[in-house]
């Protein structure tokens, strides 16, 4: 998801003015550090007989593949930093992160939905980007809307998870980016 909310930020935003190739640079390279990277460290965990699936349906098999996932996302922000990104921007991955520690912490008890949890991140990127540019991407949000309801419908169907563990998980995504965002905008 940080690799979509990079790329909402630079076409939905004033950072859209960067030249093509910066914009590039860093969506791939945060695609790289946030999803290819934990992707394979997943990965690696399954064929090392650490997890049972590489699904993660058991909520005890999700505390190694979420720290990863936190340590990529803790490189993701320090390499948006050496980038001279506005710090609003680096908001998105902090926000990221406490969303991500919210899920790890509510895992020890409840299954929450991270799957929901992303897609919830970026409705709120979506809202913050309203909120501080004073624009409303109606196309996008309405995308962003549909894309949850078919996510959060699928992980209800696929019995993966209950109506309350996919709403939880959209609120935590949405409330932890859109306020990182905002407080940093008022703050810094």
């Amino acid at each position: 998801m940080p690799y979509y909310g990079m790329t909402i930020i630079f076409i939905f935003s004033y950072l859209q003015i960067y030249p093509a190739k910066f914009k590039l640079t860093i969506v791939f390279s945060i695609l790289g550090i946030t999803g290819i990277l934990p992707g394979i460290g997943i990965f690696l965990l399954y064929k090392l007989r650490q997890i049972k699936s590489l699904s993660l349906n058991n909520r005890k098999d999700r505390l190694i593949p979420y720290l990863i996932t936190l340590i990529s996302y803790g490189c993701g922000i320090l390499f948006l930093y050496k980038t001279g990104l506005p710090y609003w921007a680096l908001a998105f991955m902090a926000g990221s992160i406490i969303s991500l520690l919210i899920d790890i912490f509510v895992n020890f008890r409840w299954k929450i939905s991270a799957h929901m949890t992303g897609i919830g991140g970026l409705i709120g990127l979506t809202l913050a980007l309203s909120t501080i540019q004073s624009i409303f991407p109606i196309n996008l949000f309405i995308l962003l809307i549909l894309l949850a309801g078919f996510l959060g419908t699928s992980r209800i169907y696929l019995n993966k998870h209950t109506f309350g563990q996919v709403i939880a998980g959209t609120l935590n995504g949405m409330i932890c980016i859109y306020w990182a965002i905002l407080l940093t905008i008022r703050y810094l």
